[in-house]
């Protein structure tokens, strides 16, 4: 509403009451004091509209009340910016492009001992922000950040007193792993990975596993058994 349509708005009596002089939440952006996202959220968002929605940081003169209430988003973040006193001041909403991704084996896949092989997750939950590759079982970066990655690996009858390892891979390489070593033979047990990993646009991260049973040991399929999971941070 520019300053000419809300002073016809007030003539024809739509307006009952000047905005600057109410009571209530909003004069708060018009006075240099202290305040924190909750005073402005139950009366601010009704007022915004498409056209203040900006993916430029604002930095003009205000000529009406409201035009001192700017939603800023630029795809990757989000700021409420208010024009108190003579200034802007902007209240952070966080990241508008959360990345979040799941996939997981639909197939017993295994595992000749020795032999670092790639887990061959074949279904995707959902992929969010990322890009997953099914043919090179991976998920591949959209958005720069830092992602929590987490994995669990079930292996069918683990043999006692021998190693099984998963191993997070960053771009064809070794970013981390974690290893368990069964004190008896179990009908199963999981290898649980997880590891904060810088990513930027077009990496890529898989899982990796190997055993040393001195035989085929299976990993056991289900979107409950064996999964991988990613979650942007940052």
């Amino acid at each position: 509403m520019t300053q000419d349509e809300y002073n016809q708005a007030k003539t024809n009596g739509e307006i009952k009451q000047d905005p600057a002089s109410r009571p209530d939440a909003l004069k708060a952006v018009t006075q240099d004091r202290s305040f924190t996202l909750e005073d402005f959220i139950p009366a601010i968002f009704p007022l915004l509209s498409p056209a203040r929605i900006t993916a430029t940081v604002p930095t003009f003169t205000p000529k009406s009340y409201l035009d001192c209430i700017q939603l800023y988003d630029d795809g990757s973040s989000r700021a409420l910016y208010l024009f108190v006193g003579d200034a802007w001041r902007a209240v952070s909403l966080g990241g508008a492009s959360g990345a979040v991704g799941r996939s997981y084996l639909t197939t017993n896949q295994a595992f000749n001992t020795g032999v670092i092989t790639k887990v061959a997750f074949d279904a995707n939950d959902y992929a969010d922000g990322l890009t997953w590759e099914g043919g090179s079982n991976r998920f591949v970066c959209v958005t720069a950040g830092k992602y929590l990655v987490t994995s669990t690996l079930q292996w069918s009858s683990p043999t006692a007193n021998f190693s099984y390892i998963a191993r997070l891979y960053k771009n064809g390489s070794r970013f981390s792993e974690s290893a368990f070593v069964p004190g008896t033979t179990a009908a199963s047990a999981s290898n649980t990975h997880s590891d904060i990993v810088a990513l930027t646009t077009d990496d890529y991260v898989e899982m990796y596993a190997v055993q040393s049973s001195g035989g085929t040991n299976n990993l056991v399929a289900g979107t409950e058994a064996s999964y991988i999971t990613l979650t942007r941070l940052s």
